[in-house]
């Protein structure tokens, strides 16, 4: 297999005055990615045999690939940015921003990265196919789809006279996300049943043929009201303080279908990319003798429907509070406290059900001290600092146990703090140095983390 990438992007800007005061800015910008190929190489083999199959030129060479198929990336990004400024007068300004973005990703991966296929299976354990009978997305398109539309309108009403800056404004936000995707596997009985089940029996080399199919939707509206206001008490002292109150109302709609039969015929139809599972042909025939499946048949077939349909709503306040001393023009020290928040999550991984669909929303507050300056003929910047966090129910990913896909969870609560310091030095008009240091200490409580494969409760899991 070759590797190949073409891009292709452009921006556009049009600026109009439309008199002394008042002036649009619009900006269009699209982005466009087509990449063919893979970047991973042949997984190596255990057994001797398989070696000459899967390719030893392969294993030994980074820049051989030796797959049944490529990997295949699309993604197309198109937003339009409209700005409309108006002095209203010498410390009066009116600011709107309107703008939207569209972004769609369509991916095909072989996530097996070997020349195995449903119709030849070298043996191995896992193997991936492109596509199955129910698989969402049309098949003229790769298998995975992930896609993201919003629009947003901000408007800001900014003061600014003598020693005080003030500005005041609304935000407006409303997203749709969502993806429709499959990743069918075969599975060869043991280890499938030692993998997922915990089940250790000898091989009959009969594989499983297993897929999951799933689409999701998020819809998000988000609404917020805000104002800062900075005031220098002198030219050596300012303070300043903002807050922000924040609306978010978000549905999500998901639907799952979990299948699996044995990777035979009639009940699944291997081809080179696409694979036919018959769900069906279990009702129609007659039971397959336990000889031929042996513990498979109690957990074939499988053949289930996830649905959730989840409402949130969520109302928080983000805020700081700061103060900056000058001690002289190039060197000045500070002292601020924040809290912020990020609303509602969801779950939208192959892993998703009801009990962990919606995420809590994430609150975290900050303390911060510390000193910048510039010196030595503007040739030496020395900053250092001094910080305190905490966050509750942090929003995160991990790793599902014993797959290869991620989802999205409460992580626990995070308790940190540390120092740093950054010194850089121009030496002269060619040569640089910088040097930096920090040190955090960070405490996670209250995780609740799924026990990988062989981990107990007792473990810490």
């Amino acid at each position: 297999l070759h590797q190949e990438k073409r891009n292709l992007s452009f921006v556009a800007k049009l600026g109009i005055d439309i008199n002394d005061s008042m002036e649009m800015i619009l900006t269009v910008d699209k982005f466009r990615t087509r990449a063919f190929g893979s970047a991973f190489q042949a997984t190596t083999v255990i057994n001797p045999n398989l070696r000459a199959a899967l390719g030893d030129d392969v294993i030994n060479d980074d820049f051989k690939i030796n797959q049944d198929r490529p990997n295949v990336t699309d993604s197309d990004t198109f937003s339009m940015t409209l700005q409309f400024d108006w002095d209203i007068s010498d410390s009066l300004a009116l600011t709107s921003i309107s703008s939207s973005r569209n972004f769609e990703n369509r991916v095909g991966v072989d996530i097996d990265a070997s020349p195995a296929r449903p119709s030849e299976r070298f043996d191995l354990n896992l193997i991936n196919f492109a596509r199955s009978n129910y698989n969402p997305n049309p098949e003229s398109d790769p298998p995975n789809k992930f896609y993201t539309e919003y629009l947003n309108q901000e408007v800001r009403l900014s003061y600014s006279h003598d020693r005080v800056t003030w500005v005041n404004g609304i935000f407006i936000q409303t997203i749709e996300d969502g993806n429709s995707n499959e990743t069918p596997l075969l599975l060869k009985d043991s280890f499938a049943l030692k993998t997922y089940f915990g089940i250790d029996v000898p091989s009959t080399s009969l594989y499983i043929a297993f897929t999951n199919p799933f689409v999701s939707r998020v819809d998000l509206d988000s609404y917020a009201v805000f104002s800062d206001l900075t005031y220098s008490f002198s030219e050596k002292v300012t303070v300043y303080g903002g807050v922000r109150w924040t609306w978010e109302e978000s549905s999500f709609d998901y639907h799952r279908r979990e299948i699996g039969v044995p990777a035979i015929a009639p009940f699944f139809i291997a081809g080179d990319e696409k694979g036919i599972f018959n769900v069906e042909a279990y009702e129609t025939s007659a039971a397959l003798p336990l000889d031929v499946v042996g513990v498979l048949s109690q957990i074939l077939p499988l053949n289930r429907d996830i649905y959730i349909d989840e409402e949130t709503s969520v109302d928080d306040w983000s805020g700081r509070l700061g103060l900056q001393y000058y001690i002289n023009e190039d060197a000045n020290l500070y002292f601020n406290v924040g809290r912020s928040f990020i609303g509602s999550g969801f779950n939208i991984s192959r892993d998703a059900n009801p009990d962990n669909a919606v995420l809590a929303p994430t609150v975290s507050q900050s303390v911060e001290v510390g000193f910048k300056s510039i010196g030595f003929d503007r040739r030496v910047r020395f900053n250092s600092s001094l910080f305190y966090q905490t966050a509750t129910d942090l929003q995160t990913s991990r790793i599902v146990p014993n797959t290869v896909f991620t989802e999205t969870i409460n992580g626990g609560d995070i308790n940190s703090y540390g120092a740093d310091f950054s010194l850089q030095w121009q030496i002269n008009d060619w040569l640089g140095a910088d040097i930096a240091y920090a040190y955090v200490h960070a405490e996670l409580d209250n995780l609740v983390q799924a026990c990988y494969h062989e981990q107990s409760i007792a473990e810490g899991c």
